[in-house]
C-alpha cells in the first residue's frame, strides 16, 4: 500500500513539474477594485502590503496536459506566520471554476513560491485556451498551524484578448 501511495505522490510531483514550462501568455487587462490602471504588458503586483505580496505572471498552457490552463502567481510570505496560499472564488468565463497546485503551497516567513495554479476547462463547453476570455479569483492565506484566514484579497478579474 505504501508503495501504491508513494508512485501515486510521485506521478502528481512530476504532473506539477509538467506545468512549469511557460508559453507567451495572451493578456488583455486584470481588473482590480483597488487600481485604476487595467492594462498590463508583463508581471502586475495585485497585492503588496505588511503580511503579502502577490504579483501576476502568467498564464500558459502546458501542450502535453489537454484541457488544462495554467495561472503563475509570484507570492511572497511577509508575514511572521507559516501561511498556506490557495486560490477561492475562481471563475472563468463567469462559470465557477476551481483552480487549485495539485499540492500545498506552504511558505514559511520571508519566502516564496511561483508554483502555478492550474485549471481544467473541458468541462466548460469550450475545447480550446483561446476561447477563454475572463479569470476571477482571490488569493487565501491561512495559517498552517490553526487554518484561520491570515489575509484574503479582493476579488482579481484577468481579461484575456
Amino acid at each position: 500500500m505504501k508503495k501504491i501511495i508513494s508512485i501515486f505522490m510521485l506521478v502528481a510531483l512530476m504532473c506539477s513539474f509538467a506545468g512549469c514550462e511557460t508559453s507567451e501568455p495572451s493578456i488583455g487587462s486584470i481588473e482590480n477594485p483597488s487600481t485604476n490602471d487595467n492594462t498590463i504588458t508583463q508581471e502586475q503586483v495585485l497585492v503588496d502590503n505588511d503580511i503579502v505580496k502577490v504579483t501576476f505572471i502568467e498564464i500558459f498552457e502546458e501542450p502535453s496536459i489537454a484541457n488544462t490552463c495554467y495561472v503563475r502567481l509570484r507570492v511572497e510570505n511577509k508575514s511572521d506566520k507559516t501561511v498556506m496560499v490557495s486560490i477561492k472564488d475562481s471563475y472563468v468565463n463567469d462559470t465557477a471554476q476551481m483552480m487549485g497546485t495539485g499540492v500545498p503551497i506552504v511558505l514559511e516567513p520571508g519566502k516564496s513560491s511561483q508554483q502555478p495554479f492550474f485549471f481544467g476547462y473541458g468541462n466548460l463547453g469550450i475545447t480550446d485556451k483561446s476561447e477563454i476570455s475572463k479569470m476571477e479569483f482571490k488569493v487565501l492565506l491561512m495559517d498552517n498551524d490553526t487554518y484561520d484566514t491570515v489575509f484574503e484579497t479582493d476579488s482579481h478579474t484577468i481579461n484575456i484578448e
